[in-house]
């Protein structure tokens, strides 16, 4: 009896040890894991701001041809901007009173066409004068952006975002979902191409500080398969039991 409790109690600890999930991030009712965020800038057209709204950056054509402007009138060559890379939510790539676009890629992880929504874009501040659309393998779709809320129905907010060189620890959270079915994919079919979101600013600084993967395939809880030494010792485990209990 004692070796079958023993047996069991092996079993029960190879099982926590082989099963793993991916790390989790929610901002708001918004749940993802926390490297299912759009972490590369392939590449931009117009001008952005960085997350101290300080720096500022041109681009015509690919991050090939970043110019940069710090608190002046002089552009130098620079590398693309990277502050849109995280789910902090107290950064972002921001157009002010103008339009521009950026072509952002997933690279950590791989967003499938799931149930429901399968991105989500958060924006700071309050973003109802402006607009955007995203465009995946051709096909375009307005993005209807609202309010964040947690589940108790509090409004969310972003803290320590630099802004005009003073920190500001109450900007409001705004988000837009899409889901890959509008986009002409099939169900479980994963992202592979790079996704461009374009901004219209309206009189309102438009400040996209992160899009996220809702459904990814590391969300998912699996099972790494045992190696043969340990299955073979778990058999004799197993065997010793079966022997004691005739000797019983």
């Amino acid at each position: 009896m004692a070796t079958t409790k023993f047996i069991k109690h092996i079993l029960l600890t190879a099982g926590i040890a082989i099963t793993s999930h991916a790390n989790a991030a929610s901002i708001g009712t918004y749940n993802f894991a926390d490297n299912a965020v759009a972490d590369q800038l392939v590449s931009g057209q117009g001008q952005f701001t960085n997350d101290g709204g300080i720096d500022w950056y041109y681009s015509s054509a690919s991050n090939d041809n970043w110019f940069l402007s710090t608190g002046g009138s002089a552009w130098a060559n620079s590398g693309a901007p990277t502050e849109a890379t995280d789910n902090s939510g107290s950064s972002y790539l921001g157009v002010s009173n103008a339009s521009g676009s950026l072509s952002l890629d997933f690279s950590q992880t791989s967003v499938i066409n799931g149930a429901g929504s399968d991105i989500a874009f958060f924006f700071l501040w309050d973003q109802s004068n402006n607009l955007s659309d995203v465009t995946i393998n051709g096909e375009t779709a307005a993005l209807t952006l609202s309010n964040v809320f947690d589940n108790q129905g509090a409004q969310q907010y972003a803290h320590g975002v630099n802004w005009q060189d003073s920190l500001q620890q109450n900007v409001i959270l705004m988000a837009g979902t899409i889901d890959l079915d509008n986009f002409g994919f099939s169900a479980n079919q994963a992202l592979n191409s790079s996704i461009s979101i374009n901004l219209q600013s309206n009189g309102e600084f438009m400040a996209l500080s992160s899009a996220v993967g809702l459904n990814t395939n590391i969300n998912t809880v699996s099972a790494v398969p045992l190696p043969a030494p340990f299955i073979l010792f778990l058999s004799g485990l197993a065997a010793l039991g079966l022997i004691g209990r005739k000797r019983k």
